[in-house]
């Protein structure tokens, strides 16, 4: 896991340089999108979602991690739907909805069943490396998908953050490394919440997961102002057990600011110790990117305080396999 982490920026950035190889010679007019994922899929194209809906793209964007698409899906429907594994039985059974419903597709996988099924119907698909493990391919998968979304609505400030982030990348890489490990000593042994603003859920999200795949630890993540409708009763006897991290904007909206002061005045009331992440880099994106980078490297230094092996999956792939003996569907 570690020399994934290490190659984190490299891996954004032949990410970008897979997509742009890709020609979209198949897609037509479309008024409306569907992202299907699961996973790790799942964190990439939130942010993505995001990053685009608030941007100059006016079509409506849904989100998909079931096994089947909404009625309304038809041939103006642009559907994107990622799958390293290209077996992830959800996302296969949902872009086979899609497509009875003549959707256009384009499609992110490492190779199984989605890359044949692509191949066989002349769909387009951009093919992962297959050597690297799931969780480790996010940078792949979030640039590739950056990538193609800065193609087909000519968003000029996707390969600039790249390029920025990429230069710094090495002189980052030891004060990230340095804070992880100071945040592992309150965090190794306790029940983290991960807290941040609204914007950056999938960055929060994406640090639940690592924690619980990596680390090994139950994990938790909340959004402000939405945790202060129903979050907030903290009962003080926590704190013996949990720890909040927060990821903090100092350019988040200033109301949004002001209930994050006010929510860690309440917890340190009740005793909740806190730590935070605070970003002060240029753009949203450069501030996901990082984030992303700082959480892999803290659930990789918690696992190894814990004397975890960060890589070892065979709880989930047995429930896999064993999913794969029902043939309801």
């Amino acid at each position: 896991m570690k020399q994934h982490i290490e190659q984190f920026a490299k891996y954004l950035q032949e990410g970008y340089i897979i997509w742009n190889q890709i020609d979209l010679w198949n897609i037509w007019e479309y008024n409306k999108i569907i992202l299907v994922w699961m996973w790790w899929s799942a964190m990439a194209l939130t942010v993505i979602k995001w990053l685009v809906s608030y941007g100059d793209n006016s079509l409506p964007i849904e989100v998909v991690t079931q096994y089947k698409v909404p009625n309304w899906v038809d041939s103006s429907t642009l559907m994107i739907c990622a799958s390293y594994s290209g077996n992830t039985e959800e996302t296969v059974s949902a872009m086979q909805d899609a497509l009875d419903k003549w959707a256009q597709m384009i499609a992110l996988t490492s190779g199984w069943i989605l890359a044949e099924f692509c191949q066989t119907w002349w769909q387009i698909y951009a093919q992962m490396p297959t050597w690297i493990e799931p969780r480790a391919a996010l940078p792949y998968s979030f640039w590739i998908q950056l990538a193609l979304f800065e193609r087909l609505w000519h968003i000029e400030w996707v390969k600039w953050d790249l390029d920025w982030f990429s230069s710094r990348s090495n002189t980052h890489t030891q004060k990230v490394e340095l804070q992880a490990k100071k945040i592992t000593d309150y965090l190794y042994d306790r029940l983290p919440f991960v807290y941040t603003t609204s914007g950056y859920e999938a960055v929060a999200l994406r640090a639940e997961q690592q924690l619980q795949e990596n680390s090994r630890m139950l994990a938790h993540h909340h959004i402000i102002p939405e945790h202060n409708h129903n979050e907030l009763l903290w009962r003080q006897e926590w704190s013996d057990i949990v720890d909040v991290l927060w990821l903090t904007d100092p350019d988040a909206f200033p109301r949004n600011e002001k209930r994050v002061q006010l929510t860690k005045k309440v917890l340190d009331d009740r005793n909740i110790r806190q730590t935070e992440i605070i970003l002060q880099w240029s753009s949203i994106l450069t501030k996901i990117i990082s984030w992303i980078y700082q959480v892999d490297w803290l659930s990789y230094y918690i696992a190894i305080k814990r004397w975890i092996d960060p890589s070892w999956m065979k709880i989930i792939e047995d429930l896999k396999a064993e999913m794969k003996t029902f043939k309801n569907i």
